[in-house]
């Protein structure tokens, strides 16, 4: 009985955030590509995709055979995470559109500099947002099973190279730094 009531409560959670980003529009850091306009403007600014264990739980728990316990526990740390991430991520985007392409000479003078000063903001902003997605990925690892725990790690391991690959294609190198081709 009591795992009908979790039920209903589980997917409500889950198609809050699904809602929520629905009103947001176009841009923003909710978009599964990217974080924003200026990625495909300037691809030197794109922000890499961030892993999110927590994330994975949830968009695998099928594949992970997720109990409804278990599925309710992993989106309540999900949505304190998001929450703790929020500032940061809108840091990101901030940072991401912050140097615009420009024809006028002087401005690609300044623009070198202001790039190269942004990434490593960027750099800075991004291990904030992994400091804080690390302890909350560990609890929520530490509510599975072990068959699940050693699926959740290949599920991660794969999006982390699929990150890395995708890196590299944005960066326009191959696997060892080189062009492709």
């Amino acid at each position: 009985m009591r795992a009908v009531r979790v039920r209903p409560l589980a997917l409500a959670l889950l198609a809050i955030p699904a809602l929520a980003s629905a009103q947001r529009g176009g841009g923003g850091f909710g978009r599964a590509g990217g974080f924003g306009r200026n990625d495909r403007d300037n691809p030197a600014l794109a922000a890499p995709a961030i892993v999110n264990g927590v994330n994975l739980l949830i968009q695998h728990r099928v594949e992970l055979a997720l109990t409804d316990t278990q599925l309710v526990r992993v989106v309540a740390l999900k949505r304190g995470l998001d929450s703790t991430n929020v500032p940061l991520m809108r840091r990101l985007d901030s940072l991401q559109r912050a140097v615009r392409p420009s024809n006028d000479p002087t401005a690609r003078a300044n623009s070198a500099e202001r790039v190269r000063d942004t990434r490593v903001e960027m750099r800075e902003v991004l291990k904030e947002i992994y400091a804080n997605i690390q302890p909350v990925r560990d609890r929520a690892f530490a509510l599975l099973s072990e068959a699940q725990t050693e699926r959740a790690h290949a599920i991660e391991d794969q999006a982390r190279r699929q990150a890395d690959a995708a890196a590299d294609g944005a960066r326009g190198t191959g696997r060892r730094g080189t062009p492709p081709g």
